[in-house]
């Protein structure tokens, strides 16, 4: 009976309202839940994939069943416990001997099932979104009355559940998996559920947004980058690894002082400087210093870069060694001086003057080098206004 209704689910045009009323929605939940629950990973899969289709806008009954979504991702969540994920030795000999795993292996089973349940969770968050983006969906005004405000089936629950089983579950188990047999197509999934709880539980971000960049997540989703999106490959990802780093940096540049006088601004800037130079930024870690010092493109993705260290530094996560970065950010306002008519904006100095000051211990002295002039009015006037 499960595998009817997953069938006939993931059949259904997206334009199709399906369910016009909840009992409906939620008996064919009930049947997904079971695929999903089987003990079969093939079944799981299937039952995964007909909740992906069962997540679309248009097949949500009126008042939306939030609680019977949040079933589905909770059931689907509790598998990952389950799934043998292949260890890092399996991997080189697989690699080691140029063989694929075997399509019928329990190892390439539960590979194909957590890409399923990727796609699945994003097509949750997404639900989430536009749920939260219509006042009808979002306070499910025609709900019964007997149903108070603070029930569990209400939108802000969900993405409650959504936050929960991504930090708690998710995130450790695509790491492990990323770190045996990274691929293209779930890390795509996982960076755009990444940016979605950004969107749906901003108040709960900033420690969220701490914990990711303290546990390197800048230095993954920068090698991610290099990894597969350089030469114009994977675009998608490309696109969901460059949302998350926004979302991310503008939610840790946001925290800083208000008290400054330049946090609105910084915050602005920022956003546009990385909505513009991350896409092209496709390069491993190590080519970082010769795009510092010898690139002759835009400054922007320079700017970029030196943002992107100072801000990943600051959680303390070192992208390049302490003594490249000083010599390479030297080498950078040295030349943005010597061009004299192109003035450092404003968050990339003091970006640049933390990265000097705090890797300085380790390099040559900065008595030898004069980084602001009379000829830079504005860098001038910026870094005399940081001293005081």
């Amino acid at each position: 009976m499960c595998v009817s209704v997953c069938v006939f689910v993931r059949r259904q045009p997206p334009n199709v309202h399906l369910f016009p009323t909840g009992p409906g929605f939620v008996a064919v939940s009930e049947a997904v839940v079971a695929g999903v629950s089987c003990s079969c990973l093939l079944v799981a899969t299937q039952a995964a994939s007909a909740a992906s289709a069962l997540f679309r806008l248009n097949h949500q009954s009126r008042p939306v069943q939030y609680k019977e979504v949040e079933g589905l991702i909770e059931t689907i969540t509790s598998r990952f416990c389950e799934l043998p994920l292949p260890s890092s030795a399996h991997r080189q000999r697989i690699s080691g001997s140029l063989k694929r795993l075997d399509p019928s292996s329990q190892l390439s089973k539960s590979e194909r099932f957590l890409f399923q349940a990727l796609v699945c969770f994003q097509a949750a968050c997404r639900l989430a979104e536009e749920c939260a983006s219509e006042p009808v969906l979002r306070e499910n005004t025609f709900t019964a009355p007997y149903k108070h405000s603070n029930d569990q089936d209400s939108l802000e629950s969900l993405c409650q559940c959504l936050l929960c089983c991504c930090d708690s579950v998710w995130i450790p188990t695509v790491i492990k998996m990323c770190e045996r047999a990274p691929n293209a197509r779930p890390l795509q999934s996982f960076y755009s559920i990444l940016s979605s709880q950004f969107i749906l539980l901003p108040s709960l971000m900033p420690a969220f947004a701490y914990k990711l960049a303290s546990s390197g997540f800048y230095r993954l989703a920068v090698e991610h980058k290099g990894l597969f999106c350089a030469g114009n490959r994977n675009p998608d990802l490309n696109a969901s690894c460059c949302g998350f780093l926004q979302k991310l940096s503008v939610c840790l540049l946001s925290q800083s002082d208000p008290a400054s006088g330049s946090y609105h601004h910084d915050v602005e800037e920022v956003e546009n400087l990385l909505l513009c130079s991350l896409p092209s930024l496709c390069c491993h870690l190590s080519d970082w210093p010769s795009l510092l010092s010898e690139y002759k493109g835009p400054r922007a993705t320079q700017y970029c870069l030196v943002i992107v260290l100072c801000l990943a530094l600051q959680h303390g996560d070192r992208l390049l060694p302490d003594q490249t970065v000083f010599s390479s950010v030297v080498w950078l306002l040295h030349s943005v001086q010597e061009q004299g008519s192109c003035a450092l904006p404003p968050s990339v100095l003091r970006s640049a003057l933390y990265l000097l000051a705090v890797t300085q211990d380790k390099n040559p002295s900065l008595d030898g080098v004069i980084l602001i002039t009379p000829q830079n009015n504005r860098n001038q006037d910026t870094f005399c206004n940081l001293q005081k």
